[in-house]
């Protein structure tokens, strides 16, 4: 029996056989691996055993450890050979080193389920203004008809005790939020409604963090969760100021 042969025979054994089974040891699985990359089956017939050992995953205890890494990066790999994109970037996603999948149509890290945006520079809010203005690094666009949490970590510069800082958030018609602020020298304060906004007035630090932790619950109206920000008394100066590294994470529950 010729070596290529017998590696086929072995894995079409491990094809019957897998499906009865509770998890393969990691080391083993990746020589079946190395077998099914060597054996000469289609690209399909690959892609159908491989896909059987991520069924298992769950039970596994290399569960999202390097080897389910590679077991998904090569399901990634043998999905663009066959030209299947959009099943190759549900695997991998080889510019971020990221494994992302499609859940009711929004893209997010599998392990994780969290998404992130960061702000690449400072944002000093409008002089002389109280009127809530967009931060446009800091927005998200949830699906409809579903309910996601939020996370926000704002490196600010409220230095100026005349313009302090006033924080909101807007939503799409139909919505509903919650969220709470909390600030290193203020009580937390309550965010419930779209155009809403919580003011922080006491600290007046150059380089403060503020959290915020909230809820939306989308209706059937699309649109973004918008971060907004403004000075909360009126005065000739650019502050407050955002500062580079805010972010806003977020996922579907």
């Amino acid at each position: 029996m010729s070596k290529r042969l017998f590696i086929v025979v072995c894995c079409c054994l491990l094809q019957y056989l897998v499906p009865r089974a509770q998890c393969l040891p990691g080391d083993s699985l990746r020589r079946q691996m190395q077998l099914l990359k060597v054996s000469g089956l289609d690209t399909a017939s690959q892609i159908k055993q491989l896909l059987q050992y991520e069924s298992l995953a769950g039970n596994c205890p290399w569960r999202s450890d390097s080897t389910h890494e590679i077991l998904l990066r090569r399901i990634g790999t043998l999905y663009n050979y066959k030209a299947d994109y959009a099943h190759a970037a549900e695997y991998y996603n080889r510019a971020t080193n990221k494994f992302r999948c499609a859940q009711n149509s929004i893209w997010s890290d599998c392990i994780t389920g969290f998404n992130t945006v960061v702000q690449a520079a400072d944002l000093a809010a409008t002089q002389s203004s109280t009127t809530l203005q967009n931060d446009a690094s800091l927005v998200f666009t949830p699906a409809i008809n579903n309910t996601f949490v939020f996370d926000a970590w704002l490196p600010v510069d409220y230095s100026n005790a005349t313009a302090n800082l006033k924080i909101g958030f807007t939503i799409p018609a139909g919505a509903s939020i919650g969220a709470l602020v909390v600030a290193g020298g203020a009580s937390p304060c309550s965010i419930t409604v779209s155009g809403g906004s919580c003011s922080v007035t006491t600290g007046n630090a150059a380089y403060a963090m503020i959290q915020i932790h909230g809820a939306v619950i989308m209706g059937a109206t699309a649109g973004n969760v918008q971060l907004q920000f403004a000075q909360n008394t009126s005065t000739a100066a650019s502050f407050p100021v955002i500062k580079k590294g805010a972010m806003i994470t977020w996922r579907q529950q």
